[in-house]
């Protein structure tokens, strides 16, 4: 732009402000910072902010792509554009993110959800066995919901990575009342409701546990689908009985 202008050859800026204006960019000393300096947080109501921090153990993403529902992004270099920055944020928080998705990111039918993901996943496999990554499967699949409601239930689901994020300081120094003196799992369960509007999609449940004592941290979880808007986990836990089998215990929680 300075070169196309010719600002330096301008008689204003030359005379009468007295500047000169190079076509070379500056050259600035730069110095290096670390970004996770602050090891400790202290949460406020239940909340606390990841800038300048850094995962405690970053898990690893090599294996992702992105599917894109929504008319309103139907540019791939949009999606691709959002990808791109979800891998730099993650990467800078200490993931080791691959920048690379496994199958290109491409757009799909909104009409046609369940097909577009049974796609992805045969295409991974696919791929990752051409690769010679038998046994490995797509880790993360970014996924931008359509433009319209009713897709939230079809479409959700939870995909581990492995690392943690944070742990509590008085856990590694065994400082919880009951919790750090005996091996101990830490339940936590909750359902998930349709937006408001949505009269017809169901509502998802989760249950998750600790299996990281005595950090307590790191949690495996379990989803299930259920009616719409029913509150109580029907899925929990749950027996029948099998006549050659006997009780056979069923649910979430076995």
């Amino acid at each position: 732009m300075v070169k196309r202008n010719n600002l330096d050859q301008d008689k204003l800026v030359r005379e009468d402000f007295g500047i000169r204006i190079k076509e070379e960019l500056t050259l600035v000393d730069a110095r290096y910072h670390d970004s996770g300096r602050e090891a400790n947080v202290h949460p406020h109501v239940g909340q606390w902010n990841m800038i300048d921090k850094k995962m405690v153990n970053g898990g690893t993403v090599q294996f992702w792509t992105c599917l894109n529902f929504s008319y309103k992004l139907r540019n791939v270099e949009t999606a691709t554009t959002i990808c791109n920055e979800l891998v730099n944020m993650c990467v800078s928080k200490g993931m080791q993110f691959s920048a690379n998705s496994l199958l290109p990111i491409r757009s799909a039918n909104p009409s046609q959800i369940e097909e577009a993901l049974i796609g992805v996943h045969d295409q991974s496999m696919a791929r990752l066995a051409s690769m010679g990554q038998n046994g490995k499967q797509l880790q993360l699949l970014i996924i931008i919901l359509p433009d319209q409601s009713g897709s939230y239930g079809k479409v959700k689901g939870i995909y581990l990575v492995g690392g943690r994020n944070n742990v509590l300081s008085d856990a590694i120094q065994r400082r919880i009342p009951l919790v750090s003196d005996l091996p101990t799992i830490i339940f936590g369960a909750d359902v998930t409701h349709p937006q408001p509007g949505e009269y017809s999609g169901p509502s998802i449940a989760a249950v998750v546990a600790s299996v990281d004592w005595p950090e307590i941290t790191k949690y495996s979880g379990l989803v299930s689908a259920q009616h719409h808007r029913e509150e109580i986990i029907q899925d929990l836990y749950r027996t029948t009985v099998d006549p050659q089998r006997g009780v056979i215990y069923r649910g979430m929680i076995r």
